[in-house]
């Protein structure tokens, strides 16, 4: 698997069905249309949980060991409840191969869509900068410097991934 495949662990099968693949275990579980939104949440459930750590340490200035507490129990949920009771309902088949994959050429109306998404990404990165830097004065200089990291974070990866996009539509 390449490296800029572990952030996409979505892939259609032949047959036109959702496959959210684990690269540990190898095993592709077919993801139905009505469990779609929790399994994609779920799957970004360490980013939620450095959100939620920020959030609560930063910005409602809680003590930085309950925000970091409070953060890793909401990933060991997460975690638990994904592996043991999310996973567990979807049919799978171990083994899975994504190579024999078929890769779907993407529509028109999903490339503007996914365009649009990554580019208010972009926006709301840079504005999160933006206001974490004008409220320096409001919080100290180690929540500045982490809060700037994270925005900085997240518009690497959405350029990575508006990069990717513009790459696999291109090749059509």
């Amino acid at each position: 698997m390449k490296l800029n495949d572990l952030f996409n662990q979505y892939f259609l099968d032949n047959k036109g069905r959702l496959v959210y693949y684990d690269q540990k275990t190898r095993i592709g579980y077919f993801v139905p249309s009505n469990k779609r939104f929790i399994v994609s949440i779920l799957t970004q459930r360490i980013s939620v949980s450095l959100v939620i750590s920020l959030i609560l340490s930063v910005v409602l200035r809680f003590h930085w060991i309950i925000g970091l507490g409070t953060g890793l129990l909401f990933l060991f949920i997460s975690e638990w409840y994904f592996k043991k009771v999310v996973l567990k309902s979807l049919s799978f088949t171990p083994n899975y191969d994504y190579e024999f994959l078929s890769k779907k050429k993407i529509s028109e109306k999903d490339y503007k869509k996914s365009l649009n998404q990554l580019i208010l990404q972009m926006v709301l990165s840079v504005v999160f900068i933006a206001i974490s830097y004008l409220q320096q004065s409001n919080q100290e200089e180690w929540q500045t410097i982490l809060l700037i990291l994270t925005g900085v974070g997240f518009l690497i990866l959405s350029i990575s991934r508006f990069v990717k996009l513009k790459t696999n539509f291109n090749r059509k």
